[in-house]
């Protein structure tokens, strides 16, 4: 989420049902989990964030060794797990 959100409810439950496990929010919206179903907290791991640097840190990953030249390999992705920040 960018900045602050009435929806933050609504975005989280959305990354949910999308099968992302993974969100970045702001800090100032970290009370608005309250209002998020624990079922659905329970599945994701939320970062509440105050510095551009932290969200760097948390969305991009190191550089891994290619597997480049492996047959049928889809390194297009990295392997990395479905994350996003809503």
């Amino acid at each position: 989420m960018v900045g602050r959100s009435a929806q933050a409810k609504q975005k989280l439950l959305a990354a949910h049902r999308a099968g992302i496990t993974t969100v970045l929010i702001p800090e100032r919206n970290e009370p608005d989990l309250d209002d998020v179903p624990e079922e659905v907290l329970g599945q994701l791991t939320v970062h509440a964030v105050s510095d551009v640097r932290r969200v760097l840190e948390l969305a991009l990953e190191p550089a891994r060794p290619s597997s480049a030249g492996a047959a049928g390999a889809d390194t297009r992705d990295g392997g990395a797990s479905r994350s996003v920040r809503v």
